[in-house]
């Protein structure tokens, strides 16, 4: 990490941050599996919500641990690491959001889960699907709209009218995700007027850093309030399940 200060010195203090936050999630939630199913529905809602927080709290902290390592080897695909966190994070506020509309219709809620769960793409370039009775996954794009709706309330909060700061972070960095024109930039350049590719994996550029950081930190805050929400949810799941 002090050597990832030394090149990119301008972004040290959120370098440092990035660093503390994530060795704070790790601790953030105790990963304990839930009670096994009963095949009762309303019983097993909180089975099946907590399964369904476990894994996304997990799946997160391995794109986090990616992404930092990425950025420590100044490699420049790890840019593409924030696609998928934001795609994360917006599933499980997405989530949240969608059952705490339907507390009370336990096996509406039980549907929900199942889909975020077991759902897979059945739109496929191919035509085919590799589970033929999973159910159609919600859109990705959900998640991206449901997270960007949750920072532009902040910033609204802050009086910053810096709005769809996700989304348009979200198409920038879809471009190192897939092989399009910004993918390739990275790659190459032009100087002293002649074209240099390149080849070392370590070429990550200060700017490409300080617009991972920018958009990486905020999300974590906002995760972190969203998963405040989830273990309301969860325990009321809980208590729902205790008393029945």
């Amino acid at each position: 990490m002090k050597k990832t200060w030394q090149k990119y010195h301008s972004f040290k203090k959120q370098l440092i941050e990035l660093d503390s936050l994530y060795k704070q999630l790790k601790k953030r939630r105790k990963i304990v599996p839930p009670p096994e199913p009963t095949g009762n529905k309303s019983v097993d809602l909180y089975h099946h919500f907590s399964h369904y927080t476990n894994i996304i709290h997990i799946k997160l902290i391995h794109q986090l641990n990616l992404l930092i390592s990425g950025i420590n080897a100044q490699n420049p695909e790890a840019a593409s690491m924030v696609r998928s966190c934001i795609e994360t994070i917006g599933a499980l506020a997405h989530m949240v959001r969608k059952i705490n509309k339907k507390m009370t219709n336990h096996e509406e809620v039980w549907e929900i889960l199942y889909v975020a769960t077991m759902g897979q793409n059945t739109k496929t370039m191919s035509g085919k699907t590799t589970f033929s009775k999973a159910p159609q996954i919600f859109h990705s794009a959900d998640y991206v709209r449901e997270v960007n709706k949750l920072l532009n309330a902040q910033l609204t909060a802050i009086g910053s009218k810096n709005k769809d700061y996700i989304l348009e972070s979200y198409d920038f960095f879809s471009e190192f995700t897939h092989p399009n024109y910004l993918a390739l930039e990275p790659y190459w350049g032009i100087i002293d007027g002649k074209m240099v590719y390149q080849k070392d994996i370590a070429c990550m550029r200060e700017d490409e850093v300080g617009q991972i950081l920018l958009t990486i930190t905020p999300l974590i805050l906002v995760y972190e309030m969203v998963m405040r929400k989830a273990e309301k949810i969860e325990e009321h799941f809980f208590k729902l399940e205790k008393s029945k």
